[in-house]
């Protein structure tokens, strides 16, 4: 079994088109846990606990991993390449765009022990122009990015927009807004998310680079940073 645990792990990777290190940290924190698990010159050993984790990450069944269930999973194209690019898209008027995009505040990007984030119930900012592929998407806002520490990602005084409505897998950047707690006043902040369960939250910071776990009783939402393919729909 041991033996075709590899195989199929690396069957996966190969398919998915990740890094051992990429699917080590779709699982958690732990970079080098699929890493171990393919190794030639060891026997793998993992507790179910782990085998669930890392079919999840590589979007199969524990069953399929361990051998016990020959169903093919569905098979992952390749990227298809394209000569489509932000800067040949053939994008609408600028005043054709409405403005009603509301720019609720600015996200925090500093180590969140500093309690200095943003409260997504502050009054608007400012409205921001419509992406072309958003049209229609209700409750879509946007937030200006403040402090280093998602830079190069999200570098400060950018402008983000977040979906609260489409589902965050992990590996995307988020706004996390937690409730008033403790010292916490109860704020919003701009991360990467690397785990989630019914207990704890688990975000990433590029800048000093950081894991910080939050007791997920604090965390009032988790909403989706769109990336620039989703916003103009390339």
């Amino acid at each position: 079994m041991s033996n075709q645990l590899k195989t199929r792990i690396k069957s996966r990777l190969q398919a998915l088109g990740l890094s051992p290190r990429a699917a080590s940290l779709r699982v958690g924190t732990n970079a080098d846990l699929i890493r171990g698990l393919i190794r030639d010159d060891i026997e793998p050993n993992p507790t179910s606990e782990t085998v669930n984790k890392v079919a999840a990450a590589l979007e199969v069944s524990a069953e399929w991993l361990l051998g016990l269930d020959d169903t093919v999973p569905p098979t992952i194209p390749p990227p298809e390449k394209s000569e489509v690019s932000i800067t040949n898209l053939e994008l609408p008027a600028r005043h054709a765009l409405l403005q009603d995009v509301p720019v609720l505040g600015t996200a925090r990007g500093s180590v969140i022990d500093d309690f200095q984030g943003f409260m997504l119930e502050n009054s608007v900012v400012e409205y921001a122009r419509r992406p072309p592929a958003m049209a229609g998407v209700k409750d879509l806002y946007a937030i200006f990015v403040e402090g280093e520490s998602m830079f190069p990602a999200h570098p400060e005084g950018e402008m983000r927009f977040v979906h609260p409505h489409r589902p965050c897998k992990v590996g995307d950047t988020v706004i996390v807004q937690t409730r008033r707690h403790d010292d916490d006043p109860g704020q919003a902040y701009i991360k990467v998310l690397k785990r989630r369960t019914a207990t704890v939250v688990v975000l990433e910071q590029y800048h000093p680079p950081a894991i910080i776990e939050m007791p997920a009783e604090y965390v009032l939402s988790i909403h989706k940073v769109l990336t620039i393919n989703e916003l103009f729909g390339v």
